[in-house]
């Protein structure tokens, strides 16, 4: 799912005039119409306006006022889209950001396992995921080797760098990523299932369980 396409064209549609900056909009349409007001009143009889000219004008100002409708209309379209988006992602699980790594049972299969992603600022040769317990000692070292810049996940299968298996429970990681002797810098990504979807003044709310909220806008990939 397009969760990075979303936001970025919600942010644009953000920038857009709308709410106190359609307001402003306004304020500017009244002094355009008070000038032209203006201009007619006051025009020199033997030298009157020329139509064109207030054509030109009136057209200028129907300008403005299509483009704030327009904008009006497309941060409405975003919302409801943004809110169909966001009810589909119940029962789903996403990545964001977070270091928290919880093994546990998967849906399928046996054993435990735990999900988790990173975001690199560029091109990685190498990519390390320390797993930590909850002293903070590390227990397993996971190398994923070479990564693209952008999102990605992984998956721990619960064994310990002593091939052991480690209990289930909340574990936290880190991540070192490097091209060539240069490093890369990279954000850790938590993963968690989505049990509701909640919209309040502040936007999309999306109940992590024991993520806790966090808006939809946080979302960065969808597994």
């Amino acid at each position: 799912m397009a969760i990075a396409a979303v936001n970025a064209v919600s942010a644009a549609a953000a920038a857009s005039p709308s709410g106190s900056a359609t307001s402003q909009v306004d304020a500017t349409e009244n002094r355009f119409l008070a000038l032209l007001v203006a201009q007619l009143k006051n025009q020199d009889p033997l030298n009157p306006l020329d139509n064109a000219q207030v054509t030109s004008q009136m057209a200028q100002l129907s300008t403005v006022q299509g483009v704030n409708q327009m904008n009006t209309q497309l941060t409405q379209l975003l919302s409801e889209f943004q809110n169909l988006q966001a009810m589909t992602l119940s029962g789903r699980s996403v990545l964001v950001p977070g270091d928290k790594l919880a093994l546990a049972a998967p849906a399928t299969g046996t054993g435990l396992e735990a999900r988790g992603g990173l975001e690199l600022a560029g091109d990685a040769s190498s990519v390390k995921v320390q797993v930590k317990n909850a002293a903070g000692v590390v227990v397993r070292t996971l190398d994923l080797g070479a990564r693209a810049a952008g999102v990605s996940s992984f998956k721990w299968d619960g064994l310990g760098d002593d091939g052991k298996s480690l209990p289930a429970g909340n574990y936290t990681f880190a991540v070192n990523a490097a091209a060539g002797t240069q490093a890369v810098a990279s954000q850790p990504l938590a993963a968690a299932k989505v049990e509701g979807v909640n919209r309040n003044a502040s936007g999309i709310q999306l109940d992590l369980g024991d993520l806790g909220s966090v808006s939809f806008g946080e979302v960065l990939q969808v597994l």
